[in-house]
């Protein structure tokens, strides 16, 4: 007989706090999560931190690597593409992407950072609008759904690899990007 067990993979519990990078995950600290991606590869964990408004993984060897650090502004809708390479998140009512290799270059791919209500559907995705997206998931077959809670919507964007996405200056102030 087996017995199922729980164990603990990122944080101390019951203890709150901020860790740096390099710290072994089971050994760190951390605000409210409720994001949650594992890769079925590699087996890295990717989580969002709502109180520190960062996106993280543990890395192979066990350790904490901040992705994306957004001065408070906090990252929701995690999902990877693992055939791409890429971190699709969602703040606000923009979803943005990243890869997984350069952490420095984010882009937005759909929507923009003001909240819209009851926008009609049928145009292009990179000029869509959302009301609040909550959450992201990445089907088989790279259909990208959104669940718009604010419009009470769960969305799709089909062929979204072939969306051209827009690389937007302005953005970038909104994360923190500099690894030097």
């Amino acid at each position: 007989m087996v017995n199922d067990t729980i164990e603990t993979l990122v944080g101390v519990v019951g203890v709150p706090g901020e860790t740096p990078d390099g710290t072994v995950a089971v050994d760190s600290q951390m605000g409210v999560s409720d994001q949650v991606y594992v890769h079925s590869k590699t087996g890295e964990l990717y989580f969002n931190d709502v109180t520190y408004g960062t996106i993280r993984k543990t890395n192979m060897n066990g350790t904490l690597e901040t992705i994306i650090f957004n001065n408070g502004i906090t990252p929701k809708g995690l999902a990877v593409n693992e055939e791409t390479s890429e971190l699709f998140f969602s703040r606000g009512a923009g979803i943005f992407k990243v890869s997984l290799f350069n952490y420095s270059r984010i882009e937005l791919v759909s929507g923009n950072m003001e909240e819209n209500y009851g926008v009609a559907d049928d145009r292009d995705a990179t000029i869509a609008q959302y009301g609040s997206i909550e959450s992201l998931f990445i089907a088989p077959g790279n259909t990208l759904f959104v669940a718009d809670s604010a419009n009470n919507a769960i969305r799709k964007i089909a062929n979204w690899l072939l969306v051209s996405a827009k690389k937007i200056a302005r953005w970038h102030s909104f994360f923190e990007c500099d690894r030097g």
